[in-house]
């Protein structure tokens, strides 16, 4: 779907639908009017650089149309969403999971008591991908226990779980890829390990291969993904964390930073 341009020969020559044909004006608020094949006609106005928030009915008019448009129901989105899915696992659906386990609920979530119900429930042996909004503590779970091959986000679509490799003993790990980790000993056998974002935005493509801190196997190892002025962790980074140390005597998420 677009908005008519003066090149709309080259929208039409690519079999887009037309949803406006919109013409901007500067001396009025503007006026918009729907034809009978539901596009919108007319002009929206005083949109000049520089200017604040502009309002205006025919911009309201505008907004309301394409809210319209694009208003899906959760499970007209699953339905899109699932039909994309990787063929090459199975998918789990955690939001049919969690319903089932709290129903009746009206803002259900998984608390971390559940680990053990929701591990039975993800099949042990074969890849999965996982849809449904997780925590980070059960997304670390998954990647050290269950071959979690694939995760759908809401902003990427389905995402495979990048391979992070460990450095060798005494070893930098990569510092150059958005990542920034400290290790903290806990005990003799405890050690805690931050990651942090250095820009707002990872690369996800850039993440196969990094190189995370050596942690020998004997310990037990809490991961704590900090929160920034970009915001925290994507799941995706907490799952290939848990893979790469599913080694160690155990891996976990701080339950804290759910998200």
């Amino acid at each position: 779907m677009t908005i008519r341009s003066a090149n709309s020969s080259a929208v039409a020559s690519r079999g887009l639908p037309i949803i406006a044909d919109l013409r901007s004006v500067l001396e009025d608020s503007g006026e918009l009017r729907p034809t009978e094949s539901g596009e919108l006609h007319g002009t929206l106005g005083g949109l000049q650089r520089g200017r604040g928030v502009i309002h205006s009915p025919a911009l309201d008019l505008l907004v309301a149309h394409l809210a319209s448009i694009f208003a899906f129901s959760e499970a007209d989105l699953a339905r899109v969403h699932l039909a994309a899915a990787p063929t090459e696992a199975r998918v789990v659906r955690f939001d049919e999971l969690l319903r089932r386990m709290y129903p009746g609920d009206p803002s259900p979530r998984f608390r971390l008591r559940d680990l053990e119900a929701i591990l039975a429930a993800a099949p042990e042996r074969e890849p999965i991908a996982a849809y449904g909004r997780i925590p980070v503590w059960l997304a670390t779970a998954l990647g050290a226990q269950r071959d979690l091959r694939w995760q759908f986000d809401a902003r990427l679509g389905w995402v495979r779980t990048p391979r992070f490799n460990m450095c060798s003993r005494g070893a930098a790990p990569t510092t150059d890829a958005g990542l920034v980790f400290r290790l903290t000993p806990l005990g003799h056998d405890r050690m805690q390990l931050d990651a942090s974002k250095t820009a707002y935005y990872l690369d996800y493509g850039a993440m196969d291969g990094l190189c995370v801190p050596y942690i020998p196997t004997e310990m037990h190892v809490t991961v704590n993904g900090l929160e920034t002025s970009g915001g925290g962790l994507p799941l995706w980074v907490f799952a290939a964390l848990g893979r790469v140390y599913r080694n160690c005597a155990s891996v976990q998420a701080r339950q804290a930073h759910e998200r």
